[in-house]
């Protein structure tokens, strides 16, 4: 509810995560999050970022993963003395972010073996060459995932692939 109120109120990236940090403090030394808070300007591609508490997000261009973003990185949500700096990158048009929770990489097989990031990349690597969209990664990764572990979840595993890839992206508009 705090960062919906703070995107309403159009507070900038540092200010909504403030937003959030001053509910969670406000019910106690217990109560936190984790959470990747993100703008991304449409007309020029300036991705802003901020990573409390999740694995680094992997941009993949031209069908590689050419780095992990791991600026922007904090503590978890909720506690005292918190700020980060904002992580910046420029995206291009065809750039995909993928986000995920450390559910996925850590996804065990019945040998103990982890899915692990390697693997994750891979699986979205094959994808984009085989010109699959945002949708169906994400659907094959899951199946992937969920494969390896037998098709039992032992962690909360939560991923995000988010796809540039024409221009009508200029059309859309937040509400």
């Amino acid at each position: 509810a705090a960062f919906r109120a703070g995107r309403r109120r159009l507070l900038d990236l540092d200010a909504t995560v403030t937003q959030v940090d001053d509910v969670l403090l406000a019910y106690g030394d217990h109560t936190y999050a984790t959470g990747v808070f993100s703008q991304l300007d449409l007309t020029d591609g300036h991705y802003r970022y901020i990573n409390a508490g999740h694995p680094a997000p992997v941009l993949l261009r031209g069908g590689r993963v050419i780095k992990s973003l791991d600026e922007g990185r904090r503590i978890l949500l909720g506690l005292e003395g918190n700020h980060a700096a904002i992580g910046t990158e420029h995206l291009e048009h065809g750039d995909w972010l993928i986000l995920y929770t450390d559910g996925v990489p850590e996804a065990r097989g019945s040998d103990g073996e982890f899915f692990g990031v390697e693997r994750l990349v891979d699986v979205v690597e094959r994808c984009a060459a085989d010109q699959q969209n945002a949708a169906e990664t994400l659907r094959r990764v899951t199946h992937a995932v969920l494969d390896h572990q037998r098709h039992v979840l032992q962690d909360d595993a939560t991923l995000v692939i988010v796809q540039w890839m024409t221009a009508r992206e200029r059309e859309l508009r937040a509400t």
